[in-house]
């Protein structure tokens, strides 16, 4: 970490997420419980300055070239002490999304990513650097070639029994 290093928030528009584990399940990479996700970052020049700005960014090569690289930084996703504001967007519609409700965003199609993002800085055994943990974020889900056709009709309701 450079002694300049930025401490505040990076807030990031139109973003690229892999790894997705809002659920929280266990996987080969997860221990049960934790909640996740990667940031993707294709532009070497951002790579290169979150990288001096401190944040914890891992690098592949996906190419024949030396500058075809992929940045990834993971992101925490903690609903104990602060929880993240988390909010779907649908058919021009948002909702807030809670601890045991984001889950959903595991496997939805996905046509826009906002975040902002949180650093907390660490220092362990002589080593340190910056976690990042959402704070924010907003998805808007891709919708169906159909779902003009079906947004007025309203949804079934088991009290209409």
């Amino acid at each position: 970490m450079t002694e300049n290093a930025i401490h505040e928030n990076l807030v990031l528009r139109n973003a690229t997420i892999a790894g997705r584990n809002f659920q929280g399940r266990k996987t080969d990479y997860n221990n049960e419980g934790n909640r996740r996700f990667s940031v993707v970052f294709r532009d070497q020049e951002t790579i290169d300055n979150l990288i001096a700005d401190g944040w914890t960014i891992k690098v592949k090569h996906v190419g024949n070239n030396e500058e075809d690289v992929i940045g990834y930084l993971d992101v925490a996703v903690w609903f104990d002490r602060r929880p993240p504001q988390c909010f779907m967007i649908s058919g021009g519609k948002q909702r807030q999304l809670n601890e045991d409700q984001i889950g959903v965003i595991d496997n939805a199609d996905l046509e826009r990513v906002d975040l902002v993002i949180g650093p907390k800085s660490w220092t362990r055994n002589g080593r340190s650097g910056i976690k990042a943990y959402l704070k924010a974020m907003y998805v808007t889900l891709r919708e169906s070639e159909l779902a003009d056709d079906y947004r007025d009709i309203p949804f079934y309701d088991e009290s209409d029994e």
